[in-house]
């Protein structure tokens, strides 16, 4: 009897933390979607010209541009790609 509720006890704890881990994991995978492209190219036909976002060792982004309407669009999409993440959070 104490070998059953031993080997009970012992499965019911790897289930949890099973369970645990692929609820986890999903979740990762699922918010990872939403951050923010730190490297490579993202394009936009409504830009006029390149613009460059460079981020700092700690996520703070510096954009630079032609104009300012360009650098304006930028920010704003930073800041709903920002904003969708801490929704999603």
């Amino acid at each position: 009897m104490k070998k059953k509720l031993k080997l009970y006890f012992l499965v019911s704890i790897f289930l949890f933390f099973s369970v645990f881990c692929i609820i986890g994991l999903t979740g990762y995978f699922l918010l990872s979607g939403s951050l923010i492209l730190m490297d490579g190219e993202v394009s936009f036909p409504e830009l006029g010209s390149d613009v460059e976002i460079v981020f700092d060792d700690h996520g703070v982004p510096t954009i630079s541009g032609e104009s300012r309407l360009d650098v304006a669009r930028s920010l704003g999409y930073l800041h709903a790609k920002e904003r969708l993440y801490s929704m999603e959070m």
